[in-house]
C-alpha cells in the first residue's frame, strides 16, 4: 500500500497520525471542511495535501486510487466522502484500527484510561519511559510541553495510547481503547461522563470491564484504589492489579505528606507538589513543578508501573521533577496588568474541583477568580448539575458563561446555570450569571485586580475570552 487518504485530516488526532504515517513512507493525503493552522501548517509542511471540503470528486480525482482510506470519528454517516468510500468498496478503518495496525501491532501498550487526568498521565509515563531510555512510541490527545510532538512511531517496545471511551467511529460504535490490545492499562477511576452516548455509569462500568478482560494473565493493571467502581471491575482481572491511593497504607503505592513547596518571591525557584510514596522500591520522595491533587494521582499511576517493571527508581524520580506537563491543563496563558489568566480543560464535575483547589493552593494567598463554561456534551446537561454546584462551591469567586449549544438539549435537560448561581450564593458563594463573553470581561475588567488569579475552564475555544482578558487588562 503507498496511497492512504484520511476523511478529516486536520482534526488533532487525524493529523498526527497523518504525520506519522508520513513518517513512515506512505504518501498520505485527505480532505477536511476546516482548514486552519496550526495543524494544517503543520501537514502542508510535511508534504501531505490537503483538500477543501468534502466531495466523492476528491477521491474520483487523485492520481493513484488510495490502497486504505481512514475515516475520522467526527465524520457522520451522512458525509458525502464516507458515503462513497463504502458504497465502491475501498478498503476503509477508523483511526484507532489505524493506530493499531500501523504502530504498536506488535509493541507492549501501555493504555491510559479513566475519566480524569488520561493526558496528562498518557505523557507523563511517556517521558517516564524516555528518561529510562526505552524510547517509547505513543499517540496523545493533547498538546505536550516535553515533546515536540503528539505522537510518534516507537523505537523501543513500549507504545503509550490515551484509551478514550468515546466511540470510535460512526462505523464503529465501540469505545476506542477496544482497539488497542493492552498489555498494561492504567484506570485512573470511572465515573459518568459523555451523557451524549452513554445512558448510565453501568454502560460505561460495562465498556470497563471489557478493557480490563482484554489484559492478558501476564499483563498489568493499575488502579485508583479511590475509585469505588474501579475497585469493583478490576476483580474480575485475568492478570496482576497494582493499587495506588492517597493516604491509603492499603494501597500498593501510596502517598503521603503531600503539598506545596512555594517559589521564591523573584521566582527564580519554582513552586512544588511535593509527597512521599511508599511501594514496591520502599519509601521514595518525589517533587513535581505542576500543581494539584489529580497530578499526585496521575504520577502515581506512572510510578507504580515503573516499579513494577523494575525502572531505575533515580530515573523515575527524575521525569516526575523535569516533566512540564501538558497545554490547557492549568496553564498560564498569560499575565496582563498583574493578573495571572489560567487555561483549563476542566468540564466534568470532579476535575473542576480538582482544578479549583490545585489552583486556589498553588497560588495562595492571591484571590483567584473561577469562570466557567458549559460546554461538553456532559456539562451542557443538568444529570450532573448537583454535582457541579457542589464542586463550584469550592471556589470563593464563580463566573458562569451561557451553554454552548443550549439547542442541542430541552430546556428540562439542559444545565441552568442562573439556577446554580442562585444556588452558590445560598452558599455564601459570590456567584454571577453572564450572558455572553463580553460581560464576563467586562465584569472582570473593572472587578478583578492586580494579583489576581483568573482560571477558565472550558474544553473549547470560549469565544476568545483569554486575548480579550489579556486586553483589556492591559
Amino acid at each position: 500500500m503507498k496511497t492512504i487518504y484520511m476523511v478529516g485530516i486536520c482534526g488533532t488526532g487525524m493529523g498526527n497520525l497523518a504525520l506519522m504515517l508520513k513518517s513512515a513512507g506512505y504518501n498520505v493525503t485527505g480532505s477536511d471542511s476546516g482548514i486552519y493552522p496550526p495543524m494544517s501548517t503543520r501537514l502542508e509542511s510535511a508534504g501531505v495535501k490537503i483538500l477543501r471540503g468534502y466531495s466523492e470528486e476528491n477521491l474520483k480525482n487523485l492520481k493513484t486510487s488510495p490502497g486504505l482510506v481512514i475515516i475520522g470519528n467526527v465524520i457522520r454517516r451522512d458525509n458525502p466522502e464516507a458515503q462513497y468510500v463504502i458504497n465502491s468498496g475501498m478498503d476503509y478503518m477508523s483511526l484507532p484500527e489505524a493506530l493499531r495496525e500501523f504502530f504498536f501491532k506488535d509493541k507492549e501498550t501501555v493504555v491510559i484510561s479513566g475519566t480524569h487526568g488520561k493526558t496528562t498521565t498518557s505523557f507523563m509515563m511517556a517521558w517516564m519511559l524516555e528518561n529510562a531510555g526505552l524510547k517509547p512510541g505513543f499517540f496523545i490527545g493533547g498538546i505536550p510541553k516535553d515533546f515536540e510532538v503528539m505522537g510518534r512511531s516507537a523505537e523501543g517496545r513500549y507504545f503509550v495510547v490515551e484509551g478514550d471511551e468515546y466511540d470510535t467511529a460512526f462505523f464503529d460504535k465501540v469505545p476506542k481503547f477496544f482497539h488497542y490490545n493492552p498489555k498494561y492499562a492504567v484506570i485512573n477511576g470511572i465515573e459518568f461522563d459523555h451523557a451524549d452516548i452513554y445512558p448510565d455509569i453501568e454502560s460505561i462500568k460495562q465498556a470497563f470491564r471489557k478493557l480490563i478482560e482484554m489484559v492478558p494473565p501476564d499483563g498489568i493493571i493499575v488502579y485508583y484504589k479511590g475509585c469505588v467502581n474501579t475497585c469493583e471491575l478490576v476483580k474480575q482481572a485475568a492478570c496482576r492489579t497494582v493499587s495506588f491511593a492517597i493516604d491509603d497504607p492499603d494501597a500498593d503505592y501510596s502517598a503521603a505528606n503531600t503539598g506545596v513547596k512555594y517559589g521564591d518571591a523573584d521566582n527564580t525557584t519554582l513552586p512544588s507538589m511535593i509527597f512521599t510514596v511508599r511501594g514496591k522500591n520502599g519509601s521514595n520522595d518525589f517533587a513535581m513543578h505542576i500543581p494539584g491533587r489529580q497530578n499526585v494521582l496521575n504520577a502515581l499511576a506512572v510510578i507504580a508501573l515503573a516499579g513494577e517493571l523494575d525502572l531505575d527508581i533515580s530515573k523515575v524520580k527524575h521525569s516526575m521533577s523535569s516533566f512540564r506537563g501538558v497545554k490547557r491543563r492549568q496553564e498560564i496563558f498569560g499575565v496582563s496588568g498583574g493578573r495571572i489568566i489560567i487555561d483549563d480543560f476542566a468540564h466534568h464535575p470532579t476535575a473542576v474541583a480538582y482544578s479549583i483547589e490545585a489552583v486556589r493552593e498553588w497560588y495562595y494567598p492571591r484571590r483567584v477568580w473561577c469562570v466557567f463554561e458549559p460546554r461538553s456534551a456532559t456539562s451542557r446537561s443538568n444529570i450532573l448539575q448537583a454535582e457541579m454546584i457542589e464542586a463550584l462551591g469550592r471556589a470563593e469567586k464563580v463566573l458562569l458563561a451561557p451553554v454552548h449549544q443550549p439547542e442541542r438539549l430541552t430546556p428540562d435537560k439542559r444545565f441552568d446555570p442562573e439556577k446554580v448561581c442562585g444556588i452558590l450564593k445560598v452558599k455564601g458563594i459570590e456567584a454571577d450569571y453572564f450572558d455572553d463573553v463580553d460581560s464576563i470581561v467586562e465584569h472582570l475588567g473593572f472587578s478583578s485586580a492586580p494579583g489576581d488569579v483568573i482560571l477558565i475552564m472550558s474544553n473549547g475555544g470560549f469565544d476568545n475570552i483569554y486575548t480579550k482578558l489579556m486586553k483589556v487588562f492591559e
